[in-house]
């Protein structure tokens, strides 16, 4: 796995100033992040894990912008190479990624954004 690190998230819209990011529920075993105001660090992530932040937050009609840096430390060479993303809109603080990867049809209650290096489904 690679270190995959967040910066610079900035949710813009109904909301009022910049808001630092905090912890809102971590999914996985172990040490695997460390949060800062401005960035998060998720490390060696080998396995399906996932950190939810409290803010910034997403509040009212919209509509919203959202930006961000994603940077991985490494390519591994293990057939998959980076693997990671973020997902947004979420409706329960303990949501994982997978509530996002469902069609609107399908129900989905967020959106993902995922990036991948692997052959057969790379890029975003």
């Amino acid at each position: 796995g690679s270190d995959m690190e967040v910066t610079n998230l900035q949710v813009c819209g109904a909301c009022s100033a910049p808001q630092d990011m905090t912890l809102g529920h971590a999914n996985g075993e172990g040490d695997f992040y460390q949060l800062s105001k401005s960035s998060l660090l998720l490390k060696n992530n080998l396995f399906e894990k996932s950190v939810t932040l409290h803010s910034p937050v997403m509040a009212g009609p919209g509509p919203f912008s959202i930006s961000f840096f994603v940077n991985f430390n490494s390519i591994p060479e293990n057939g998959v190479g980076r693997h990671g993303g973020i997902y947004f809109g979420f409706k329960d603080i303990k949501d994982t990624r997978w509530v996002g990867h469902k069609s609107i049809q399908a129900g989905a209650q967020s959106t993902a954004i995922d990036w991948i290096d692997r052959d057969r489904d790379h890029g975003i």
